[in-house]
């Protein structure tokens, strides 16, 4: 069934969508880039809307939504382009606002919020599209954030797209030069990035999405590269592409 955006009231509220979530009582809720937040009940068919206004200091940030988190303690974490990162706490109608300000020490690091990721532990990951990787751990005051950069010699690329953790604990990160992978219960990073003459590494370094299926391999995908499978006895790849199945 499609669910355009039409002039009506009772509609999606743009065309465009770029993040997904479903709630406890199985409704959606639709990120946006262009109409905010939408919340589809799946029962009715119907949606209702959420916007930035200019008018209520505790709307949403921006209508164009990139990243959507709901953490196990009910709270939302909404991502945005350019408008930084937005908390709606469970039980209330109001978001808190996080964005960078360069006179703030262990804050927010860019105002694009591409990728959201609440981990085993409650620590919520935060994927910036020029500030690098940042977390909030579960056990420090909200809004202090700690970095991992390339300037911190932890990431390939401070533009972050995708995160997953995997189910040994791992942390996989999609940046736009190459896949970072943070080891389980440690600081310790490792690096993977596309090598002309390697048929084993990765093949494309713009990481668009990272999977693990029911066996424990990872996949990658990465821009206009193909499909990859991580080989975790080899630190290498296995490349898919249009000459071997995909369409």
């Amino acid at each position: 069934q499609n669910f355009p955006h039409q002039s009506r009231r009772n509609s999606l509220s743009y065309n465009v969508d770029s993040a997904f979530l479903e709630n406890p009582n199985g409704d959606l809720v639709i990120g946006t880039e262009g109409g905010g937040l939408n919340y589809f009940n799946r029962y009715s068919n119907s949606f209702f809307n959420e916007r930035h206004d200019k008018s209520s200091a505790g709307s949403l940030s921006h209508n164009n939504v990139k990243s959507i988190c709901r953490d196990r303690e009910g709270n939302l974490w909404v991502g945005t382009y350019d408008g930084g990162l937005n908390l709606r706490r469970k039980g209330q109608q109001v978001y808190e606002h996080f964005r960078f300000d360069p006179n703030v020490i262990n804050g927010l690091a860019n105002n694009n919020v591409y990728a959201l990721l609440e981990d085993r532990h409650g620590d919520i990951w935060i994927g910036t599209f020029g500030g690098g990787l940042q977390v909030q751990r579960k056990n420090q005051k909200t809004g202090y954030f700690q970095t991992f950069n390339v300037a911190g010699k932890q990431l390939s690329s401070n533009m972050v797209r995708a995160l997953m953790e995997d189910s040994k604990g791992n942390l996989w990160i999609g940046t736009s030069n190459g896949l970072n992978l943070k080891i389980a219960g440690t600081d310790k990073f490792i690096s993977f990035l596309n090598h002309k003459n390697d048929s084993l590494s990765i093949s494309g370094n713009d990481i668009i999405s990272i999977h693990e299926d029911r066996k424990g391999q990872i996949w990658i995908g990465p821009y206009m590269g193909g499909l990859n499978r991580y080989l975790p006895e080899k630190k290498a790849f296995k490349r898919f592409n249009e000459q071997n199945g995909l369409p």
